[in-house]
Order: structure tokens, then sequence, then C-alpha cells
């Protein structure tokens, strides 16, 4: 791992700021100057959102959370439903940035972030709503925050992995395969051993159960 001064200003953080937000605001006007009608998920994500509950009939709650948040605050026209889809994709390349600094260095991150938001899949996602977009974001903080605490043992970021997997639960029950990487890690990688069977996982695990057990009950 290469270590980073993170009390000097990065140049390469404030480049990687300013052209994903270059390319975040881009994203936001096409959503506002397009006349793209909601797809058949959409809509009813949308009509989720009008009814708020803790889960759905194939889903988890979060992403008519996220719409309620977005179209109370400008309405109920298509930008509005889907317009938190490029805010939260400019938020997880910021987190990969940051992993992939902690892994490696700051060249590396810089391009990592600006691969992640400039990958084809990622300009069609930008422009619709869905359950795959909280996830992302929520599955990379939990993987950053998982990095930091087999790093530093450090309870704040211990607590941020609890929250991370939870809200990435209450995204989609993909999270959980979240889990299979960590069986993985288990097993191949000698020095991460330590967590599994430590206070600081029983925390984090609790923490996620208490933040998923209204949308199992």
């Amino acid at each position: 791992m290469t270590t980073t001064d993170r009390s000097v200003p990065s140049p390469f953080l404030t480049q990687t700021v300013l052209i994903l937000g270059a390319i975040t605001v881009l994203r936001v006007i096409a959503l506002f100057i397009t006349d793209l009608n909601l797809g058949p998920d959409e809509a009813q994500y949308w009509s989720w959102s009008r009814a708020l509950s803790f889960g759905y009939f194939s889903k988890p709650p979060m992403i008519a959370w996220v719409i309620a948040l977005t179209t109370n605050l400008g309405g109920d026209s298509e930008a509005f439903v889907r317009l938190a889809s490029p805010l939260l994709h400019f938020a997880t390349s910021l987190v990969v940035f940051f992993l992939a600094r902690d892994v490696q260095d700051e060249r590396t991150a810089f391009w990592s972030a600006l691969i992640y938001a400039t990958l084809p899949a990622i300009w069609f996602s930008s422009g619709l709503i869905t359950t795959d977009v909280p996830l992302l974001f929520f599955w990379s903080l939990a993987l950053l925050a998982f990095h930091r605490v087999l790093e530093t043992r450090n309870i704040r970021w211990t607590l941020v992995l609890g929250v991370a997997l939870g809200l990435g639960f209450l995204s989609k029950y993909a999270m959980v395969y979240f889990f299979l990487g960590a069986v993985v890690l288990f097993i191949t990688c000698a020095h991460a051993r330590w967590f599994f069977t430590s206070r600081l996982a029983l925390i984090s695990g609790g923490v996620m159960a208490l933040m998923i057990a209204p949308n199992i009950i």
C-alpha cells in the first residue's frame, strides 16, 4: 500500500472532482432536455416512492426513498425521478478514487475514478433510475471502509462498514454477494483473517443487522 499524506491538498483529487463535476453537470442537463418517458421499472419505483415503506414486492426500499427525496425537491417530472442517478455515480467515482489511492497512489486513483465514471454502462445508467445505482455507491463505500478497517482497526470505519453494508442491502439484495467476496478474502489472504473473529466484525455485523431488520421483518 502506498502511503499518502492526506493533510496536503491533492492536485489529483482537485482535478478528479472538477472533471467528474463537469461530467455530472452534463448528465443532469441531459436529464432535463430529453423527453424520454419512464420505463416500466422506473415507473414502478416512482409509484413506490408515493407510499414509502421498508420494502416492496420485489425490492428493498432504497430506490423508493431516493426517488421520494428528489421528487419532493422538484416535482414528479422524469428528470427529478432520475436525478439521484448521476449524483450517486459522481459520489461512487469519488469513493473509487479514495479506495484506489489507499491501495496504490493518486495517479492510479485519478484514472480509476475517471474510468469508472466514463464506462459505457455508467453513461447509460446515469440517464435512468435503477436499484443498481445506490447499490454501486454503498458497495464501493463498504469496500473502502473494509479496507481501512483491515489497515487501521479503526472503530469509526467499522461503523461506516456496517452502515454501508446495511444501506447496500436496502438498495438491492445482490449486496449479499459482498460476503462471498469476503469468504474468498478469508481463504486467500492470511493477514485479513483476524477481522472475521474480532469484535470489529461483530460491531459492523450488528450495525448492519439493525439497519436491515425492518425490511426483513
